[in-house]
């Protein structure tokens, strides 16, 4: 058990916060909580690409300058932000750079969707950047939810975004429900390979560009398949706060912080 559990995380720890020394003593829960927080990154990472095209569609869906300055300052990272559209349907996040050395402000952009040139509101399909083998599809629908989409050899992400509510006093809030299938190595030879699923509806709020997370109640089941020693094992994980989840794994239970 002990070579076993040295193996993944030390496979995982790359991509989590997971940290391990010679002769360090580890149980097996910190397994589950290894496996746990990669899952919770994955899932961390396309909701912040998903937040990004709600905040860009919100701010081009007003003509409110009041209410465009009220959605940058909650939600955009940088001072001075907003959002342009192109003649191309090419969606940017913009900000003003400035630098004591540069003696003119800067305009960068540090979020951008390809569009079919219409909003998300309207039913438009944006694409994040990235070759077109993998970037993220984020359709609007006609019953009002939203999909997020990623599929390829190596992942396929398939998310339903739905009950969505944006304004400055309680932020933005939505619920999630689908799967996220990701192998971590080449397709021919995967290392590990993750297959999770939620299985009870995550509800997710962001209050500001930096504070997000998740409500109690929300619950993933995650799959974990080390190819290279032959072994599955299955993690659940529960949404016990907008910080904090319960993870159950061989029996043992533990929490991982987020």
């Amino acid at each position: 058990m002990k070579r076993y559990i040295y193996m993944v995380v030390a496979l995982l720890m790359g991509a989590t916060s997971c940290e391990m020394t010679d002769g360090e003593t580890r149980e097996p829960i910190d397994v589950g909580e290894c496996i746990g927080s990669y899952t919770i990154r994955l899932y961390g990472q396309e909701l912040h690409n998903f937040d990004d095209a709600i905040i860009a569609d919100w701010y081009l869906s007003t003509e409110d300058e009041a209410l465009r300055k009220a959605i940058s300052d909650q939600f955009l990272l940088y001072e001075d932000s907003f959002v342009t559209i192109d003649e191309e349907g090419t969606v940017r996040i913009q900000y003003n750079y400035h630098s004591s050395w540069n003696a003119n402000d800067e305009v960068r952009t540090y979020t951008e969707f390809a569009t079919d040139g219409k909003l998300l509101s309207e039913g438009g399909t944006w694409y994040t950047t990235g070759t077109r083998e993998y970037r993220a599809e984020i359709m609007g629908n006609e019953d009002g939810t939203y999909s997020y989409i990623l599929d390829n050899q190596n992942q396929g992400y398939k998310l339903t975004i739905s009950d969505l509510k944006c304004n400055t006093q309680d932020g933005i809030t939505y619920n999630v429900d689908g799967s996220i299938f990701h192998i971590d190595g080449d397709v021919e030879s995967p290392k590990v390979i993750l297959d999770t699923e939620i299985t009870s509806t995550l509800e997710y709020i962001k209050s500001g560009w930096n504070r997000s997370g998740f409500e109690a109640g929300g619950k993933i089941t995650v799959e974990c398949d080390d190819r290279r020693i032959d072994r599955r094992d299955e993690v659940t994980l529960t949404f016990t706060n907008a910080h904090s989840v319960k993870v159950s794994y061989l029996g043992q239970v533990g929490t991982i912080n987020y």
